[in-house]
């Protein structure tokens, strides 16, 4: 007569035990549909990117690519927010390896100031590429105050001199590893 309520105190465990593993077991796969969907998204905002560099490298391209020192460009500044938009998304490994890739792209200043102000709207990035122009005109200013030029990232670097150049090159094994969440 004894063993019948330890069969039902057992039965109750599993049952809870398995609820709760089952409801574990779907966040995770929704989780990982997510993060998924995230690299898919990356992959798909860097290809342009990538092709750009890609045809300036060769000479191919038009004059919309070249940078120059020192002039802060809004595109770069809404492409790095689309792209850190789409890597806090990713897993914690691939998110801290992306952020490498992007903080080697376009400079840990930046990049700090891009995560401070993102820009959701391509329609608005003047009122979200001010901070940059602060910063600019505050290192114009005084240079010891703030940072020297380690805030410039590789790609204004690689894209400011003619096509062919070696950094160039870099910044295309950077944006394909940035495609790859790598």
């Amino acid at each position: 007569m004894a063993l019948w309520p330890d069969v039902i105190v057992t039965a109750g465990v599993g049952v809870v035990a398995a609820l709760s593993t089952a409801r574990i077991v779907a966040g995770r796969q929704e989780q990982a549909k997510e993060r998924t969907k995230a690299r898919l998204e990356l992959s798909q905002a860097v290809h342009p990117l990538l092709s750009a560099t890609r045809l300036y490298y060769r000479g191919q391209s038009d004059t919309r690519v070249k940078r120059e020192l020192g002039v802060i460009n809004c595109e770069d500044y809404l492409n790095a927010s689309r792209l850190l938009a789409i890597v806090n998304r990713l897993s914690p490994l691939r998110r801290s390896l992306a952020m490498r890739r992007l903080r080697r792209i376009y400079g840990r200043e930046y990049m700090d100031v891009v995560a401070s102000s993102p820009c959701e709207d391509s329609g608005d990035v003047a009122g979200y590429v001010a901070p940059l122009f602060l910063w600019e005109r505050a290192k114009a200013e005084n240079p010891d105050a703030v940072p020297p030029l380690g805030g410039y990232g590789l790609l204004l670097f690689a894209l400011c001199q003619k096509p062919g150049f070696s950094l160039q090159k870099r910044l295309i094994r950077e944006f394909r590893l940035l495609q790859m969440a790598l």
